[in-house]
């Protein structure tokens, strides 16, 4: 698995928000997938906003 650049974790950090901050509750959800490039072409075509991009 390839490191996170300092640009991903900032990018991470400022999407972190705490539950209180939004007035809700926050999860973490994660997949495992026997291909991920096949299973993030599909979420895209399905109208997913990329937020953070796949890497390896």
């Amino acid at each position: 698995m390839a490191r996170r650049s300092e640009q991903q974790w900032l990018v991470l950090l400022r999407a972190m928000r705490s539950p209180g901050m939004l007035g809700r509750t926050t999860i973490v959800f994660e997949l495992h997938v026997d291909d991920v490039d096949a299973a993030f072409k599909r979420v895209l075509d399905a109208s997913a906003q990329v937020k953070l991009h796949v890497s390896r």
